[in-house]
């Protein structure tokens, strides 16, 4: 397929913009977090879950290799923790933060 030079500076002001939206995407999701692991709350998992995948999937499609396997991992962390109902044992809420810091180191080194 041949992609015209036009296409190819659109998609990379896309990607430009994607990048540059990341930080406050990632930071929503640390921020959440914080909200649901503090207070208990279970009913706000899903968002959790769904803002991970959302991450995984677009940064698969914006070539961001790391940032995509990191949310990818932290996608499946939570779903299996709250199919288990083990979602706020320490153990568990320790292992969501270390794939979020490893969320977060991701986008400090974007391309």
């Amino acid at each position: 397929m041949i992609v015209s030079s036009e296409m190819e500076r659109q998609l990379a002001i896309l990607k430009e913009k994607y990048i540059a939206s990341l930080p406050e995407k990632v930071g929503s999701v640390c921020m959440l977090w914080e909200s649901i692991s503090e207070d208990n709350d279970a009913t706000r998992l899903e968002e959790l879950h769904r803002m991970a995948h959302s991450l995984s999937g677009s940064g698969a499609t914006y070539d961001q290799v790391q940032l995509s396997q990191s949310a990818k991992k932290l996608e499946l962390c939570i779903k299996d923790h709250m199919a288990a109902g083990d979602i706020f044992d320490d153990v568990t809420k320790d292992e969501i933060t270390v794939l979020l810091d490893l969320l977060v180191d991701s986008i400090s080194t974007l391309q």
